[in-house]
Formats: structure tokens, sequence, C-alpha cells
């Protein structure tokens, strides 16, 4: 027996027989959550891939679309990924060019990008992925970077997820699932 299936029924038999068919429900949107976190990621790599691609392209960096690529997917490390990024296209650009508007160029690309991804894509995109409002993605991001740093940064958006999934599925919760989940969301699966 592999150990996701032991504990699976691990969890199954801490709860009553009654309430088995609800936990079964919340393992599996749980199991969802993940899934599309790392699908709102990808979505989020390939926007950014473009955006990076429009801006270095214009401003004349040496292969923009190769290191536009590799930018997007450094966004993955919080911090870090986004200075390694415009540290190449810098490498790729202005040293090879030695055009100072090259640079400017690169730097307002990078800045411009990297508002759009944290206050627009990860809210929007990631949130939206995994049910949660864009605003509370932002705190909750902010709070991970307090709590464990950049690791709570990457783990923040997935485990309010989680987290709103049990707010939902808990009677006395339920308001807290309804102010963290996406208003879209709820409406549509009223209307189903």
């Amino acid at each position: 027996m592999n150990y996701r299936k032991k504990f699976r029924i691990f969890i199954l038999k801490l709860f009553s027989e009654e309430n088995q068919q609800e936990v079964k429900v919340v393992i599996r949107e749980t199991t969802k959550v993940g899934q599309h976190y790392l699908l709102g990621k990808l979505i989020l790599i390939i926007c950014l891939s473009i955006l990076y691609s429009i801006g270095l392209g214009i401003s004349g960096v040496n292969n923009f679309i190769l290191v536009s690529i590799i930018a997007a997917f450094l966004t993955l490390i919080p911090f870090l990924g986004n200075l390694i990024g415009m540290g190449l296209a810098v490498a790729f650009g202005f040293i090879i060019s030695g055009d100072i508007s090259v640079l400017i160029g690169i730097l307002i690309t990078f800045t411009v990008v990297q508002f759009l991804e944290s206050y627009i894509f990860e809210p929007f995109i990631v949130g939206d992925k995994v049910d949660v409002q864009p605003f509370f993605v932002i705190l909750a991001i902010i709070l991970g970077n307090l709590v464990w740093g950049v690791i709570g940064m990457v783990l923040a958006v997935p485990i309010l997820g989680i987290i709103n999934i049990l707010f939902n599925h808990v009677e006395p919760l339920k308001p807290f699932g309804y102010l963290f989940s996406n208003e879209k969301k709820k409406s549509k699966k009223a209307k189903d």
C-alpha cells in the first residue's frame, strides 16, 4: 500500500462514518488546490515570458526570447529570481551592447513586469486557480514572508487555498470561507 493511500485512510479513520463522505470531498478538493496552484504558476510564467519578451525585444537585448523565458521561470524563486533574471538581461543586453538605452529599457521592463506580476497576475491568476480573493493572496504572501521568509512566500497561496477549503466545509467557519472565496466561482457554483 502506498503512503498516499495509507495517509488518506488514516485521515478518514479520524472521523465518524457519517462525516467520512464530507471528509472525502475535502481531501479531493485539497488535492486539486495543489494542481490548480501549479497550473496558475504555469499560466503566470507564460504571461511573464511574453511581457519580458516584448520589453526586452524593444530594449534591444540579444537573445531576448531565451532571456525572457529564463527570467520568467526564475520568478518562482521570490526576490532572488527577479534579481537573477534582471542580471541575466543586463548581461545579454547592456554589457554586450554597452548602450545605456538598453540598460534603461531593461530596468523599465523589469520594474513594470514585476509590478504587474505582484499586484495583478499573482493575485488574480494564481488566486483564481485556488479560489481565493486577490486581496487575501497578497496578504498571505506578505505574512508568509514575515513568518517563514522565501519558503513562506512560496507556500502561502496553496496553504491559504487549503484553509479556505476547510472553511467552506466546516459549518461554523463557512462565513470565513465566503469571505476568502472568489465571488465569480461562488456565483457560478450557485447557478449549477
